[in-house]
């Protein structure tokens, strides 16, 4: 699993990020992408129409707003074979989800699995929106796998700097702390904050 070997970091990693980090399929996800890896070119396109396809059908079976577009500009996700089949629909824009938010919320998505979150805000405005747990399993486990490409390891030491404040508890609990010891390894430091030498040598 993206270099998740031994005996600790296996048993720990989906504990600790299933029920700490509502995060409960990230060990599934991990092995679904790490076999993409082996993907022959037309096999990676097969997999993301379908995927796409898959996306757009739900979305108009389970969210009122997508299901209201798609009848407006006569789309079928169904006759869907090509990215550009798209183009027959609006671009969405940050406008557009602050207006409609709730409209677009699935009829299907568990309430207590639904996290609130926002953009940073840098290009001048904020844009608030929700992910569930599938989600986060999912972009934790592609997170792993970009690491991975790059040399880093699961559980190795990584420093993030991070624009979005609303991200951050100003007290973090000692039970954070310990995780971040002695399972993530991670330290993720604010870009509003002051980031000073001192700061940053605590990690090097």
């Amino acid at each position: 699993m993206f270099g998740c070997k031994g005996f600790y970091y296996p048993l720990v990693t989906p504990l600790y990020y299933g029920r700490a980090m509502q995060a409960p399929d990230v060990c599934g996800y991990c092995r679904i992408f790490s076999d993409h890896c082996n993907y022959y070119p037309g096999q990676i396109e097969e997999y993301q129409i379908l995927a796409l396809r898959r996306l757009l059908r739900h979305a108009q079976n389970h969210s009122p707003y997508y299901r209201r577009l798609f009848a407006e500009y006569g789309f079928d996700p169904e006759r869907v074979y090509s990215q550009n089949d798209l183009k027959t629909l609006p671009i969405l824009t940050k406008e557009t989800i602050n207006e409609h938010r709730e409209e677009m919320l699935a009829d299907d998505c568990d309430m207590m699995a639904r996290h609130e979150t926002c953009t940073g805000g840098t290009s001048g405005a904020k844009m608030r929106f929700y992910r569930d747990n599938v989600c986060r399993s999912k972009r934790l486990a592609l997170e792993w796998r970009s690491n991975r490409w790059t040399g880093a390891r699961p559980h190795g030491k990584v420093a993030a700097i991070w624009p979005v404040t609303d991200d951050f508890v100003p007290r973090r609990s000692w039970k954070k702390r310990l995780a971040d010891f002695f399972v993530t390894h991670s330290l993720t430091l604010n870009a509003g904050g002051t980031l000073d030498e001192a700061t940053l040598w605590r990690f090097t």
